[in-house]
């Protein structure tokens, strides 16, 4: 364990401690508690890559991309909303166009929605452009094999003006 996750060991020694000095029972349910405390956590903040990137190796036009990586749900979007707002301030200089790379959430709900409802506003009044990329993949219950197999091209991105 110490070589693979040290922070596991958090959880471990505290049900250790307490199971040690306290009761069994209630040291279990400490170590759970904190393993929970963490989960919640993770789930809260997930990582985010933000990149300065070239449009075309010609014109040097460069755009902000911006990429969460798992779902958006009530805990997490909060914490995106305030990181992209905060690195289109900071690194974009509020006149760079931002691409926020949607292809790794896999799941939102309404308050995700509502959030980036009120991250377009911002972006709005801040006159600065916003955009979101969605890959669309198609699945099926039987695919081909890979070989014959036509995918959509990643080209749906969506603007806000």
């Amino acid at each position: 364990m110490w070589r693979s996750k040290r922070i596991d060991l958090i959880p471990a020694f505290a049900t250790f401690g307490c199971c040690l000095f306290w009761a069994l029972e209630f040291g279990i349910l400490v170590g759970v508690g904190v393993q929970v405390v963490f989960i919640l956590y993770n789930a809260a903040r997930p990582s985010i890559v933000i990149d300065v990137r070239d449009l075309h190796t010609t014109t040097r036009t460069k755009y902000l991309w911006i990429s969460p990586d798992r779902a958006l749900t009530f805990p997490s979007i909060n914490y995106v909303r305030n990181v992209i707002s905060k690195a289109a301030t900071t690194r974009a200089e509020s006149s760079m166009p931002v691409v926020v790379d949607c292809t790794h959430i896999s799941s939102a709900d309404f308050t995700a929605a509502k959030g980036f409802k009120a991250l377009i506003t911002d972006f709005r009044n801040r006159n600065q452009p916003l955009s979101y990329q969605i890959w669309m993949v198609m699945r099926r219950a039987n695919p081909p094999p890979p070989a014959s197999c036509n995918w959509p091209e990643p080209q749906q991105i969506r603007r806000s003006k």
